[in-house]
């Protein structure tokens, strides 16, 4: 647990700090004693920490009635940490009854001082109106700015979102690919996929294959299967660079292990024609046989016709070595998957 710091009194900090090793030492009753000794002094911090103990259940039985005159006393304190949990709990019901009009001077003040939380948790309810708040578009749109400019990754999505589909906002791709971008500078995987579709289609930008395909890595190295399988496809057409069937091979088997039915058609056809590999029918059927459904009727129907195909041109004995095929086909993929989760933990 990160201890709340007084930020002015480091023998307060260090009592802080050092209650916060007792718990973690096994030795809770004395932790939580010292967090409680300072709360009762008046100390905002350790009344928040000593709220979350209580209400985590952290060195003591959870104990949500126990947890919140603390949390209360800390945001009554002006403890911003405090006034956004206790904000966003009421504002959602959690744990406590929902009172959007408790809420909002404590999300408001957090915000004021800083609290992405507490902005983007306000754009939401402004947004589309919550119990007793009427919606407003433009109060919303002010809280998710806040809220992205102090580096919250949600609310940088919510404004693409919101542009992309003129919800409340003027209809704006080029600005929904802004904000896109900074939630993928931000780290989002799925921000990388969507604004590489972006430059690699030029919605919102000029086409710009090239940052498409980093864009697309970048996603990819993160797990998802979608950009390794769009990644594949450029390398395979020669989009945004040179052909390169081996790249693509590669690639649509990364994302064949991720789940992507799609990947696996593609690997399919690239062994039926002879993509960069010796044409083989008994390959191309082994990455079908035991195919995964998508979620997608097209993609499935498209298997299906190629499995099909495929059947109707094998002989019994090809059919059976498929089969062996696709049982490789599974567990080195299986294999695979095991060592990414590895590397991704």
């Amino acid at each position: 647990m990160n201890t709340t710091s007084t930020g002015d009194d480091p023998d307060i900090d260090a009592e802080l700090q050092r209650a916060d090793e007792l718990i973690d030492a096994g030795r809770a009753s004395e932790g939580l004693a010292t967090l409680e000794r300072l709360a009762r002094g008046g100390m905002p911090a350790a009344m928040y920490q000593l709220a979350r103990c209580r209400h985590l259940g952290r060195g003591c039985d959870v104990d949500v009635d126990a947890a919140l005159p603390w949390l209360r006393l800390a945001a009554e304190a002006g403890l911003r940490v405090a006034q956004s949990a206790l904000g966003n709990m009421l504002a959602r019901g959690q744990d406590v009854g929902q009172d959007i009009e408790a809420a909002l001077p404590l999300l408001e003040s957090a915000m004021a001082d800083g609290d992405p939380l507490s902005a983007l948790t306000l754009g939401q309810r402004y947004n589309h109106g919550a119990g007793p708040i009427a919606p407003d578009r433009d109060r919303a749109l002010r809280c998710f700015e806040r809220a992205a400019e102090l580096g919250s990754v949600n609310a940088m999505r919510h404004l693409t979102r919101l542009y992309a589909t003129g919800d409340g906002v003027p209809h704006d791709e080029a600005a929904s690919l802004r904000w896109n971008m900074r939630a993928a500078e931000a780290g989002s995987p799925e921000a990388m996929y969507e604004c590489a579709n972006g430059y690699a289609t030029g919605r919102g930008a000029e086409p710009d294959p090239a940052l498409a395909r980093q864009l697309y890595q970048a996603a990819g190295a993160a797990g998802h299967p979608r950009a390794l399988h769009n990644l594949a496809s450029m390398h395979a057409r020669g989009v945004g660079g040179p052909v390169d069937f081996a790249a693509a091979n590669s690639l649509y088997i990364e994302a064949a292990m991720l789940g992507s039915p799609l990947s696996r058609l593609n690997l399919s056809k690239m062994a039926r024609y002879g993509q960069g590999r010796e044409p083989s029918e008994m390959v191309a059927l082994g990455w079908l046989i035991d195919c995964p459904r998508s979620d997608e009727p097209e993609v499935d129907a498209a298997i299906v016709a190629e499995r099909d195909a495929l059947m109707q041109r094998l002989d019994a004995e090809d059919i059976e070595a498929a089969r062996d095929v696709s049982a490789h086909v599974e567990r080195v993929l299986e294999e695979a998957l095991q060592r990414q989760r590895g590397r991704l933990s």
